[in-house]
């Protein structure tokens, strides 16, 4: 979750018949007056000052001498049992992993698991305090970190597994390490005349009003990684090194806003959709930047009434899904002495359906009962309705209590879930108001009608939910959530996750539950525990390569043992999700809580070298070495988008080619093309090592499957992939650089099936049609001169 350029909030100084000391004198005598005229004066300041016109009149270096005389830095300290948030170490390069237990699947996808997560600089979070009175940090802030875990699997099928972390490096981060202590001072939270101050002094001295933390969620966009918080513009990530190739992306100057955390692809069209808000008109803009990330193709202001923080949007293959609930940011209610961001459980809340090109007229609004949400499973429409699942509160967690009064006890009065029933859990409580669970909104666009429901019951609250990706904006069956530990929670007064959920969203629950009214309301439910003092984070979904169903694959998370202050990445099968993890990985160094991963992927390999997607193209990776080479940037049709990228060697001129194969973007990605007979229209590049420019291949491959487009094989100088549940293998000669196709043997299973080399030749490892109840029977074909021949077979005991 994103802390937001605007919750900051003030504490108004309410006057007492003692004797005040002199800075209470002061502040008491300030206070209302900097309200009222620099609280007006603050909407016309623009965001970022021009620092070379401001200190003109202005010596930095006594800006610099009267904040270091006036304002002291303190830290907020981290109780024990917090000991897992506190910051750590940036490393800064590649350090290989000895340690795995169990066994890192065949068919697991290569690639780089990566989440992004506060870690401040300087120890920890801090407050100041001056004669004006007391700024702090909120639990939201401290500068992004990303932690990468690289999957890297040579031909022998050996997997070598690689971590890295480094900082987000935005504009205020470079200036305040340049400065080598803390200097930019905190405006979340605090004293209305602290704040006040703190907010003109950054916004003199560093030309910025507070920090650009980034350490919310790590997005792809067009080959392009960024990292990205509420308060400001993404920045640009190597995904090879993690370093920050760009502090801003905005879209070629197109996008003036702060950007929303977790932005959404358009399925089918590959565009990103997007939204912004801000402290004064317009409140809430949308916008819709073009697959290849070089447009905005579309800006609407949405003529809010109130500046509301959505921190998600929901799309659907036609729509775009808008939260407004009563959790929002409020100058007029600053002005008055009360919080800037507020949630009120008694105000409204609506949903808007969108068409994706709308205007701000063309919203259908949709009434719905008041809650508080961060976080959408996924929106899809069916028939007349739109469908829109989250994990839905009815408190928020942010800002905190009023004024930032009594935090810990207010946090951990918030946990605490013991009791809870379905009647206690949907009225006003005085304990475990944090309690979050999945719902379900059906928004009838032709009646306007609203059916709302809770999917899971009282006996767990949820959060951070994930899906398969490949059905964002269309109808999906399974969901996956963080479950929290109540009693850690409570007794450390922030979020801790014990345990992970699977949703069926379209199984019933088979038996009743402790609690539950009517249990056949709820949906199934399975839970992963993890041993006790474990939690986790950063939960995410990473598919087979070859995916049958929508479950086929694992659950990557993060998970720190607070006994042994040892951190993991432990990797959950989908399908058994209640067992043991297949593998878990120790990491060099702790890990903190508190993240969103990304799971980006490798697509080929050849003798050791590897063909990765980079922040402006292609590049080439030598693990062994740690070096990366980039590619020149091949241009294709913004229709087209990539399918496949293969490395492969040709032995008649000894030299490397790298093959990228695009598909047309009309091509729905969630839909099934698996038994399609239409041919999926592509554009082909090839480049040989050594050369600078891509050429164009003349000779396109008839596809009609999506190809197995992250393991192509290389024998004899050339490229093979096979198709997903099709009957063709596509080749590509690399010294005549031609397209080819062959048939696959007609008896093979599509449950399983992969090209090898073996003897020189290329080969086929599948399952075979036996009794699965005894074996799993695999043949061993080989393409000979004159056609495939079965050459082993394997009967293997379940």
């Amino acid at each position: 979750m994103a802390s937001s350029c605007f919750s900051f909030q003030v504490i108004s100084v309410k006057k007492t018949s003692s004797s005040p000391n002199k800075s209470s004198d002061l502040r008491n005598s300030l206070s209302t007056t900097v309200l009222k005229v620099f609280g007006k004066k603050i909407l016309r300041i623009p965001m970022e000052l021009n620092v070379s016109r401001t200190l003109k009149d202005t010596s930095s270096k006594m800006l610099d001498a009267f904040v270091d005389s006036v304002f002291k830095f303190v830290d907020q300290p981290y109780l024990p049992s917090q000991s897992n948030f506190a910051p750590v170490e940036e490393i800064g390069h590649n350090v290989m992993i000895e340690n795995i237990k169990g066994q890192i699947p065949t068919d697991f996808p290569m690639g780089v698991y990566i989440r992004n997560g506060a870690n401040p600089l300087f120890g920890g979070l801090k407050s100041a305090i001056s004669l004006f009175g007391q700024s702090s940090h909120c639990w939201l802030e401290g500068e992004g970190m990303l932690h990468a875990l690289y999957f890297i699997k040579d031909s022998q099928e050996c997997w070598t597994v690689l971590y890295n972390n480094r900082y987000v490096e935005t504009e205020t981060f470079i200036q305040e390490k340049s400065k080598n202590k803390p200097s930019i001072l905190p405006v979340l939270e605090g004293n209305a005349l602290a704040v006040f101050a703190a907010y003109f002094l950054n916004l003199l001295r560093f030309g910025k009003p507070y920090k650009y933390i980034s350490n919310t969620n790590i997005f792809e966009h067009s080959g392009k990684l960024y990292s990205i918080a509420e308060n400001h513009l993404p920045q640009v990530i190597d995904v090879n090194t993690l370093e920050t190739i760009s502090p801003i992306w905005d879209v070629d100057g197109a996008w003036k806003r702060p950007f929303t955390a977790h932005p959404k692809k358009a399925p089918g069209t590959g565009e990103l959709v997007i939204i912004g808000v801000d402290v004064i008109k317009p409140f809430f803009v949308l916008g819709v930047i073009s697959a290849d990330g070089k447009k905005l193709l579309h800006e609407v202001d949405l003529k809010f009434k109130r500046n509301t923080i959505c921190h998600e949007i929901g799309i659907t293959e036609k729509y775009n899904i808008i939260m407004d609930c009563p959790l929002t940011v409020d100058i007029n209610r600053l002005m008055k002495g009360g919080q800037m961001l507020k949630y009120d459980k008694e105000d409204y809340a609506k949903i808007g359906v969108m068409p994706r090109y709308g205007a701000a007229e063309s919203v259908r609004w949709f009434e719905v009962e008041p809650h508080c949400l961060f976080h959408i499973f996924n929106c899809y429409e069916h028939g007349d309705e739109v469908v829109v699942r989250g994990c839905r509160a009815l408190e928020s967690i942010v800002p905190g209590p009023d004024f930032g009064h009594d935090k810990t006890e207010w946090f951990s009065r918030g946990f605490q879930f013991n009791g809870l029933s379905e009647l206690t859990a949907n009225s006003n409580m005085e304990y475990g108001y944090f309690f979050t669970r999945a719902y379900e909104w059906r928004l009838n666009m032709i009646t306007g009608e609203v059916k709302e429901r809770y999917l899971t019951g009282t006996s767990f609250s949820m959060e951070f939910p994930v899906i398969n990706e490949k059905y964002t904006g269309i109808r999906n069956k399974y969901g996956y959530t963080q479950v929290v530990d109540s009693v850690a929670s409570s007794n450390s007064g922030l979020g801790k996750f014990s345990m992970l959920a699977k949703l069926y969203f379209e199984k019933q629950a088979t038996r009743p539950k402790k609690g539950q009214i009517d249990p056949g309301e709820f949906i199934k439910v399975e839970y992963h525990k993890f041993e006790k003092g474990n939690f986790c984070s950063g939960a995410t979904f990473v598919s087979k390569q070859k995916q049958q169903d929508e479950d086929d694959g694992w659950i990557l998370c993060f998970v720190h043992n607070e006994e042994t202050n040892v951190s993991q990445v432990h990797i959950i099968d989908a399908k058994n999700f209640e067992a043991e993890p297949v593998a878990k990985i120790t990491l060099p160094q702790r890990v903190p809580m508190d993240s969103s991963p990304l799971m980006a992927y490798f697509a080929s390999h050849c003798n050791g070298l590897y063909a990765s997607p980079s922040y402006d193209g292609y590049c080439i990776l030598n693990p062994s070495t740690r070096e990366s080479i980039p590619l020149p940037r091949a241009h294709s049709s913004v229709k087209f988008s990539p399918l496949s990228v293969a490395i492969g060697f040709d032995p008649s001129r000894s030299k490397y080619k790298v093959v990228v194969i695009y598909r047309q973007r009309a091509i729905d990605d969630q839909s099934d093309l698996s038994h399609t007979e239409e041919e999926i229209p592509v554009d082909c590049h090839v480049i040989t090592l050594g050369t600078s420019s891509w050429g164009t291949i003349s000779s396109k491959p008839i596809i009609r499957a999506c190809l197995d487009h992250r393991h192509p094989t290389t024998v004899n100088g050339t490229l093979y992939w096979t198709t997903a549940g099709g009957k063709d293998i596509i080749s590509f000669d690399l010294k005549n650089e031609q397209f080819g196709i062959i048939l696959q043997p007609k008896k093979f299973s599509v449950s399983f099936c992969r090209l090898v080399e073996y003897d020189g030749r290329l080969c086929m490892f599948c399952r075979d049609e036996a009794d699965p109840n005894i074996f799993d029977v695999y043949n061993l074909w080989i393409l000979q001169e004159h056609g495939w021949v079965k050459q082993h077979t394997f009967a293997l005991y379940k």
